[in-house]
This record gives C-alpha cells, structure tokens and sequence, in this order.
C-alpha cells in the first residue's frame, strides 16, 4: 500500500493527540487541586511544569529529530510511552501524597518550603509525559521534510490541526467524560487512545510513502527566518507571546472565575477559548499563501493583542453587568443549563480567544519562515517550541505568583498590553515602519490616562459574582438531577 505524503491521516492522529493532551490537562488539575488545596494554585503550578515539559521534550527531541530516519516511527513510540504512563499515574499520585505529607508536614507552617515542596512534587509527577509530548510536533516536521515541498505551511497546519484537537479535549474532560466516567476511568481510557494513536503512526511509518510531485529544488527560495529578522530576534519574540498568552490565560480564568465560580467547568471553558484562539491563529497562517513572515505582520498582530487587552482592562465591570442581565429569569433546568454554559464560552471566546488568536499566530509564523531546502526543520521548530513553552512557564508563575499578588488583577492586565505596545514599537522601529510606531504609541496612552486601582467598582465585581455563582450553583445541581445530561 503507497500513501501519498500520508499527512491526511496524521492530521487526524494529531487532532487526537491534542484531545488527549488536554484530557490529561484537565485530569491532572482536579489530582493535584487535591494536594494544593487550591484550585487556582493548583491550576498554575501544572500549566507551569505542563509546559515546562514541553520546552525540555521540544528542545531534547528536536535536537535528534533531524538524524533520525524513522522520525514517524518515534513519534508512535512516544504515543505509546505517554498512554502507559497514564496507566500508572493513579498509583504514583498515592505516592506523592504520601511523600506530601511525610515531607509536608514539619514545614506546614513555612508557606514558602511548602509551596516549594508541592511544585517539586507536582514536577516529578508530571515532566516524564509532558517531555514525551514536546517531541511530537518536531518529529513530524522532520518527517514532513523528508517528504513534502511545503514542510514549513504543513507543519504550521499540524500545530494548528493539534491545538482544535486540544479544544475538544477540554470540552470533553470538563463537560463529559470527568463526569459521567471519574477521574480513573477518564484517565485511563485517554491511556488506551494514545496507544492506539503510536500503534497507527507506527504502521503508518511502514508504508511506502510518495512525496509530493513538486521538488523542493523547483520552489521559489523562501524567505529567511522573520524575514529580515535574526534567529536570535525570532526566538525571543516566541517566548514573549508565550510568556504573555499564558499570562493573560491566567489572568483570565482568576477574572472569569469571579463571575462563572471556580469549577471544573469553568476551568474547561477558559481552556477552550485560549486553545480555540490559538488554534484559530495558526490555521489562519497555515492556510495564507502570501508571503509570511513580515516584520509588520508580527507588529499588527501585537498591535491587536495589546489594543484588545486594554479594552479589557477598562470594561470588567461591563461583563459582569452583561453577564447579570443575559443570565436574568434563567431556569434552573436542562436547558438554562445549556444556555448558560453558552452563554459562559461566548464571553470567554471575547475576552481571552481573540488576543489568544493574534499572539497564536506569531509561532506558526516563524514556523513557516523556518523552512527551506537547506535548513533542519526538526530543529528549528524544536527551538521556535522551546523558547514559546519557556516563555510560557515564566509567564505563568509570573501572573499567578507575581503580578497578581503585587499589582492587582487590573494592573496585572495593563502590564500586559504595555509589554505588548513596547515590543510592537521596537519592531516596527526595527523595520523602519513610521506607521506601524506611530499607531503603537497610541496604546498605552489610555493606560496611563485612567487610575488603574482595583478601588470601589472592582469590589462590586467581586460582591456581584459571588452572587452570580450561587445561582450558577444552583444551576448546576439542577443540570446533574436531570437524566439528560
């Protein structure tokens, strides 16, 4: 049997390996929120070691994807790998706890040693899979070169297809599969798929395979990575959306959460409007057939993150109010169960999808401009994914532990899109873009112009969404009673 490039297929494998990745996300939080005692702790320190993982597997994986000749072979290895460790979890989650409190208990009273304690545990548990997992995307993009003229867009898409397979994976953990099956089953059934996932790669890495008609000496010579841009400049400016888009995932869930309740729902949805948003980003690069990677593309795409997260920071309030009002008369049945979730993923979609789209796109961007005959597109996309996931951890512990505690949960969102105007305005310096500057200035102006204290109007966001969750509770429990859910 010959297979043409063979990437149908791998599409839906990788769709389905995004799925189980969030599954494992998702699962892994409601574990650990156990031991933390702290859901929003909880939640930040696995988004921390989940994509500290990531960066050692993208940059230990991606050095040996290049020089292997079977990099698809691998790849279902790796499947493999991660599925039977989701078989063994249960049990090395005991472990830890009993680990947890021999260790834990003669520092209980030292918060710091403790957190510190929790974190180092939490990394034990979680870096093996999450490492497996980095070495995905930079094992098929090597196998894409080897077969495919236009490795580069492809590997974009495959990051693309990846990141909506996550979507579904959160919305099937947080809506479904945790609830009608628990924990351990849901765990172990995601195992079972990712087996299946290697074994078919596996097969798949067996079959002839016929390149595409098109040879890569008859392209056109692509453009040099960010276009005019040094790697070095390339790298950074994947770790500063990274760092930034998990920043604002943080920010976001705490805000939401105030308004939603903290729940494993509210969790699911804020997860799948970030992933949806970056999901959404990359395909858009991935399907472009224009040249890419502009140095006044990527200054638009900050432009865009930076003026929508200013617009956040001055209408908080006004979610709240609209969230009050749609939700007015619901009915605590199946149906206003429904609404209301819709209802939640349509107002996280805004806050947090849109600016995740633009940042989302950045990397896939640099993706693409990584390609070419000449170059080791393994490698460079396991250095592109390292930096974005290190980017990505110190954003996380940054807003979880840092800016939230210091500055406030509005200021923290204002730090954000200043980071944002200031690497839009060096870029667009850089390309000599007076335009693009001058439209960059304009974005802090309104920052600066307007007391960013949380004061008496934040306070009220509090009181109403501590109402607003006693009624989603209600709605809940009302939804779990009825048989059709």
């Amino acid at each position: 049997m010959k297979l043409r490039n063979g990437s149908g297929l791998m599409l839906l494998l990788l769709f389905c390996s995004g799925s189980t990745a969030l599954v494992y996300e998702v699962v892994w939080t409601k574990f650990l929120s156990q031991m933390f005692g702290s859901t929003v702790y909880a939640q930040t320190v696995v988004l921390a070691v989940f994509m500290g993982g990531l960066a050692l597997g993208n940059k230990i994986l991606g050095r040996w994807a290049d020089r292997l000749q079977r990099p698809l072979l691998t790849y279902g290895y790796l499947e493999i790998a991660i599925g039977l460790y989701a078989f063994l979890f249960p049990a090395l989650d005991r472990l830890a706890d009993r680990l947890f409190i021999a260790g834990g208990t003669p520092i209980a009273g030292q918060t710091l040693l403790l957190l510190a304690w929790k974190g180092g545990l939490s990394a034990a548990l979680l870096l093996g899979p999450t490492l497996l997992m980095g070495g995905t995307l930079p094992l098929l993009a090597a196998w894409l070169q080897k077969f495919s003229p236009e490795a580069g867009r492809r590997s974009a898409l495959f990051y693309s297809v990846n990141s909506l397979g996550a979507v579904a994976g959160a919305g099937l953990a947080g809506f479904w599969l945790v609830q009608n099956l628990g924990l351990l089953s849901t765990l172990q059934l995601t195992g079972l798929t990712n087996v299946l996932i290697g074994a078919t790669a596996g097969w798949l890495s067996r079959q002839p395979v016929v390149a595409d008609a098109l040879a890569p000496a008859s392209l056109p010579p692509p453009a040099a990575p960010g276009a005019g841009l040094s790697w070095r400049v390339c790298c950074g400016i994947v770790a500063l959306t990274g760092a930034v888009s998990l920043a604002l995932e943080v920010l976001a869930s705490r805000s939401l959460a105030m308004i939603f309740g903290s729940s494993l729902q509210s969790f699911a949805v804020v997860l799948m409007a970030f992933i949806l948003g970056i999901g959404l980003g990359a395909a858009w690069v991935a399907a472009a057939r224009w040249k890419l990677a502009d140095q006044k593309l990527v200054v638009l795409l900050l432009c865009l993150a930076a003026g929508w997260v200013t617009l956040l920071v001055f209408n908080l309030e006004s979610w709240v109010d609209f969230y009050r009002l749609a939700r007015t008369g619901l009915a605590r049945s199946s149906v206003g169960y429904f609404y209301h979730q819709f209802l939640t993923t349509l107002i996280a979609l805004v806050v947090l999808g849109l600016p995740a789209g633009c940042l989302g796109a950045v990397l896939p961007l640099m993706i693409r401009a990584a390609a070419g005959p000449e170059a080791h597109l393994g490698t460079r996309v396991g250095a592109l994914l390292t930096a974005n996931t290190l980017g990505a951890v110190v954003g996380t512990l940054l807003a979880g532990f840092v800016l939230m505690p210091l500055v406030g949960l509005r200021n923290a969102y204002a730090v954000l899109a200043l980071v944002l105007a200031l690497a839009a305005l060096l870029l667009a310096v850089r390309a000599g873009w007076r335009a693009g500057g001058g439209a960059v200035c304009c974005l802090p102006v309104p920052v600066w112009r307007r007391k960013l204290a949380l004061g008496d109007e934040f306070r009220r966001l509090s009181r109403a969404g501590k109402g607003i969750c006693a009624g989603r509770h209600g709605l809940a429990q009302a939804a779990h009673q009825n048989p059709v859910l």
